[in-house]
């Protein structure tokens, strides 16, 4: 169920960024609740890491999730990483990362997906 090795994109320091997931393989009848996205230095280092990012199935400006069921077998989210969290990344440094999830019946937390997401330095200082 959980996809290893699943590197982000490069992201560029100071910028924001959305990162949308569609996600499949988990048991039928599970409706998830709350997701998280955690970006930290090494798997050891303590949350929040470098950040996280909670979301509900409630619209926010940091993510929603957009399909909390998997009646369908699939689940379905976005994530908002802000330009102050992405300003906060060292450039060139290669970060871990995952998503979790929710089940809000069971309480029950899956993984869904783990890797590395390095960030770079801007080219224009826009303003």
């Amino acid at each position: 169920m959980t996809a290893f090795n699943r590197d982000l994109q490069p992201i560029v320091r100071g910028d924001t960024k959305q990162i949308e997931r569609v996600f499949t393989g988990l048991p039928a009848g599970v409706t998830i609740d709350r997701a998280w996205l955690t970006v930290k230095e090494d798997a050891s280092s303590t949350d929040p890491g470098l950040f996280q990012i909670t979301i509900t199935t409630a619209i926010a400006p940091v993510g929603r999730i957009s399909d909390a069921t998997t009646t369908d077998g699939r689940l379905g989210m976005y994530f908002n990483i802000n330009s102050t969290q992405t300003a906060a990344a060292t450039a060139g440094r290669r970060y871990v990362y995952d998503i979790q999830a929710r089940d809000g019946a069971t309480s029950e937390v899956y993984t869904l997906v783990m890797g590395t997401v390095t960030f770079v330095d801007q080219i224009t200082a826009a303003s």
